[in-house]
Order: structure tokens, then C-alpha cells, then sequence
């Protein structure tokens, strides 16, 4: 949290073409945290897709919350994409939260690029926030070095090329010799990158102890083969407040990560996969579920195979029942086109679906998959519901009913020994975001107070006593 992923990701779709202007968290302008919640709050509280196109590529982006509060599905998300951009905050280095999700990434079993942000900042420490990596368990492969006067970020010594890459007041580059004080610095990364890339590959490993050195094409297609086998973990270097290094992450993402076709099969329960193939069965995964005030409850899916589309025939497999889906749609934060079809490898979304929720699988019900089911974390975080508004009690139940649907890890019951209504969510943060969407998104008012206990008594011994009760009547 507070890396700057959102501000990273206005800065790609901004250098792609996608967006006009480069939106500033702190003006509540950006194209992701649309909310009135992310505005007020200067944060993302729920993830966000857009789509941009980079030599001729679609591409498929999702803004992910960073805040603890905000990341009980984060499970669903992960399978919803092919890899993942990790972005560190160079004046902080690796933070104790940060470890976690990291490992939560690995477990995903993802390819992986990480990212150090803010280094037009006063204290920012490259060389701190690299070294800090070793605390994830890796050995990172340093792709860039930064080029710094003072407090200012010039620009990147590419370590494979050689090449400084000096920054342009619009976010563009000029190529330049690496200055004189960073060259050594540069040489000896270089040898260590290149070893570490040859030891990812026997092939190239051999080639390497023969000739002394590789080619930068080689360097490049194992650099690509490494990352996409987890083995490699390039590591970048931007400002994404200053709209610098976004050209440059824009050609690494499509260089090294994978594609759709570049990802091993999609497991699913029972022994059931699936490849994304466009002309396979069709096979989709809702990974996330919002509540939209225009449309009505909006899914998101990744599409494992085939080609959705309005008129797709789709069972949903958790329940076995047909689901009858609406419009196919392309996201870019708050906008939505209709699209005829989303193909395997993308992500898009479907309107007003009857039973499907976050986690569930759609498929051709002559090839059923199911991917497993997620695990959400523990709400240990509870307070009692007090509508009020009178007259919107009736209203509490659906409209809780709904909030759920888009954040599962929320969780709703009424006590039976205290009769009392009682949310739970993952810290008071949590809890405060869904009542601002209860109130903004469904109009209904609620507030919290602290839950009774339920007292108990129980005979400890046995004992006797007499007692005389008198009782008059009449005057």
C-alpha cells in the first residue's frame, strides 16, 4: 500500500494512448480509483481493469488494492491474470506487508516483475530497496540502474545494452553514454545478470563457459524463458509520478511476461484443465463481482478457453444450473464498451448474471471445469448493524446481501442469543468503506456499535436455603 500502483498504472495507460492525461491520486482524478471511497481516501479499495494496446498488443491490466483492509479476494484476483508487475516504494525498500503478498504471488504460481517506484523522491535508496530483496527469498536480476544528481532521477543505465537512457521533460528518452561515476557500478551488475540468465538455461549455460559471453539476443529470449518459468525476477525502475520509465516497462511487460498461449494449463477440480485456446470448449472464471448503480451487478471474468459472447451457451459449474448471460464488455476503470466476444486470454465482463458469484467457474456443459474454489481470510473484525433510518430494516438484509456479492470476505448473521444484527470485515477500515457503499450504492444508512456479550450462568455447588413470601390483598 501507498507504492504507487495506481499512479504506475495512469502512467501506463497514459504512455500507451489510452487515457489523455495522466490522472493525480491526490486531485482524485486518476482512471482507476473511481469511487467516492478511493477519492476521499487518496487509496484503492477495490481493484480496477483497463485495456491498452502496445505494438499492436492487447493488453489486460488490473489495479490491485495494497491495503490489508481491502485484500480478502485477493486469491480470486490472482487467477483472474497471467503475472504480476510487484512495485516497491524506493524510499521505504520491502515493508513486513509486502512479504506477504509476495507470498501469496508465489503461491500462485505467477511469473513475476518488480517494480521500484518513487524515485524522484528525497530519500529515496535504490541500492537499499535491492538489497532488501533478499528478504522475499530471491535473487533478483537488476535490469536498470538509475541515473541520479542530487534529489533529481535523470534517467536509467540499461544494464543489459550498456546504454543510459536519459529522461526528456515529456516522459521520453534520449540514448546517452552512461556517465563515468555509474560505469563500473554498471559492469560488474552486468556480469552478475548475465551469469545469473545462463544458469537459468543448461543450453545457454554451456554456450556461455565456451565462448566467455552471449549475445544480447540470447540474453534477452533466456531472460524471457527464466521469468516466464518463475526462475528469473527482473527488476525495474521508474517514476511514475514524473512519468518516467513508462515507455520502458511497457516494452519489459510485453518482452517478459507471458501471453495467454505462454501459460501452462488452467487445474481445475477432478482433474479437468484447460488451455487457452480460442477455439476450444468455452471455460470462463468470475473473479470478481461489483455492484454496479447503472447496470446492476457486474462480473469480471478471465477467459480460459474459447470465445464468450452474448449468446454463449454456458452452465454455471458450481451449481450445475444454466446461466444465461448478458452484454460482453471491455473495462478501462469506470468506462465499459460492449464487445461482441471476449476471447481466451482476456478479461472482460458480463452483465447481470442470475447465480454466478465471485470464484465460480462457466463453462460448455459438455466439458465441465471447475476451478477450485477460493479460500477466504478469517473476518475476525465485528460489530453490531443499527439502522439509522426507521423503516430501513427491511432494507439491510438485501442490500447486505449484495455488498457481500462484491466483497465476500464481509460477513453478515444475526447472533441467535443476543437477537443483535452483526458485520464482520478484515479491520475498522474494511467496515467503514462498506458502510459508505451501503449508503452511496443502495441507500441505506446503518451504523455500528459494539456487539453485547452473551453472559452465561451455571450451577457451580448445591446449597439449600428457606425462605417465607407474604402477600396482602385489598387495602
Amino acid at each position: 500500500g501507498g507504492c504507487g500502483k495506481t499512479s504506475l498504472a495512469e502512467m501506463l495507460l497514459f504512455n500507451a494512448g489510452t487515457t489523455t492525461r495522466m490522472g493525480a491520486i491526490e486531485e482524485g482524478t486518476t482512471s482507476l480509483d473511481y469511487e467516492p471511497e478511493e477519492t476521499r481516501r487518496r487509496g484503492s479499495v477495490q481493484p480496477a481493469c483497463a485495456t491498452y494496446m502496445w505494438n499492436k498488443n492487447r493488453h489486460f491490466l488490473l489495479d490491485i488494492p495494497g491495503d490489508g483492509n481491502f485484500t480478502g479476494d485477493m486469491e480470486c484476483l490472482l487467477k483472474g491474470v497471467d503475472s504480476v508487475v510487484f512495485v516497491l516504494d524506493a524510499v521505504d525498500g520491502v515493508r513486513p506487508l509486502a512479504k506477504k503478498f509476495w507470498s501469496m504471488v508465489r503461491q500462485a504460481g505467477l511469473p513475476v516483475m518488480i517494480v521500484i517506484n518513487k524515485l524522484d523522491r528525497d530519500r529515496a535508496d535504490f541500492q537499499m530497496t535491492f538489497d532488501g530483496l533478499s528478504a522475499l527469498g530471491i535473487r533478483p536480476v537488476a535490469l536498470q540502474l538509475p541515473i541520479r544528481q542530487g534529489e533529481t532521477f535523470l534517467g536509467v543505465a540499461d544494464v543489459l545494452s550498456g546504454k543510459a537512457h536519459m529522461f526528456k521533460p515529456d516522459g521520453s528518452t534520449a540514448e546517452a553514454e552512461i556517465p563515468a561515476g555509474l560505469a563500473d557500478d554498471v559492469s560488474l551488475l552486468r556480469d552478475i545478470t548475465v551469469e545469473n540468465i545462463a544458469e537459468s538455461d543448461e543450453i545457454l549455460m554451456e554456450k556461455y563457459l565456451e565462448e566467455g559471453s552471449l549475445p544480447l539476443e540470447d540474453l534477452h529470449d533466456g531472460l524471457r524463458a527464466g521469468v516466464i518459468k518463475g526462475e528469473l525476477i527482473p527488476v525495474l525502475t521508474c517514476s511514475a509520478l514524473e512519468n518516467k520509465g513508462g515507455a520502458a516497462l511497457l516494452d519489459a511487460i510485453e518482452a517478459l511476461l507471458p501471453s495467454p498461449l505462454d501459460r501452462p494449463a488452467f487445474e481445475g477440480e477432478g482433474g479437468a484443465s484447460r488451455t487457452a485456446d480460442p477455439e476450444g470448449p468455452v471455460a470462463c472464471f468470475v473473479f470478481k463481482t461489483l455492484a454496479d448503480p447503472f447496470v446492476g451487478k457486474l462480473s469480471f471474468i478471465k477467459v480460459l478457453s474459447g470465445r464468450m459472447t452474448a449468446t454463449s451457451n454456458a452452465v454455471n459449474a458450481r451449481t450445475g444450473q444454466p446461466e444465461r448471460l448478458g452484454k460482453t464488455l471491455t473495462v478501462c476503470g469506470k468506462k465499459q464498451t460492449d464487445t461482441p466476444e471476449i476471447a481466451a486470454g482476456d478479461i472482460g465482463a458480463v452483465a447481470k448474471l442470475a447465480t454466478a458469484k465471485t470464484g465460480d467457474t462457466l463453462c460448455d456443459p459438455a466439458r465441465v471445469v471447475a476451478l477450485p474454489a477460493p479460500v477466504y481470510p478469517i473476518s475476525s473484525y465485528r460489530m453490531a448493524v443499527k439502522v439509522a433510518k426507521k423503516g430501513d430494516e427491511g432494507k439491510v438484509g438485501s442490500a447486505l446481501a449484495r455488498l457481500i456479492e462484491e466483497d465476500p470476505a464481509i460477513r453478515f448473521v444475526v447472533d441467535p442469543e443476543t437477537k443483535q444484527q452483526i458485520i464482520s470485515g478484515l479491520g475498522t477500515q474494511h467496515l467503514e468503506v462498506a458502510l459508505a457503499k451501503l449508503k452511496n450504492k443502495f441507500g441505506v444508512e446503518i451504523t455500528l456499535e459494539n456487539p453485547r456479550v452473551p453472559y452465561r450462568e451455571s450451577i457451580r455447588k448445591s446449597c439449600k436455603a428457606q425462605g417465607r413470601h407474604k402477600k396482602q390483598t385489598g387495602g
